[in-house]
């Protein structure tokens, strides 16, 4: 189950999180997914229940778009 909480925070950020990077700036939206992937690690970490480890695993997966398609476009600006 933490593998498809994961999954589905990917999917549910897929579409949105580029196009708030679109409009707000990639280094932004780069910037706090970095963050909210420090947080949700963390929680991950010291979770003490299944479904807090659900609700981490979740925001991880929701990370994702941010760190690899924004993250990656944000970089090659730089190339």
């Amino acid at each position: 189950m933490l593998g498809a909480f994961f999954f589905l925070g990917v999917i549910v950020t897929m579409i949105p999180v580029p196009k708030l990077a679109d409009a707000y700036g990639r280094y932004w939206v780069f910037f706090w997914t970095i963050i909210v992937g420090i947080i949700a690690a963390a929680g991950l970490i010291f979770s003490n229940t299944i479904e807090e480890a659900y609700f981490f695993m979740f925001l991880n997966g929701a990370t994702f778009s941010g760190k690899v398609i924004v993250g990656l476009s944000y970089f090659i600006e730089f190339w």
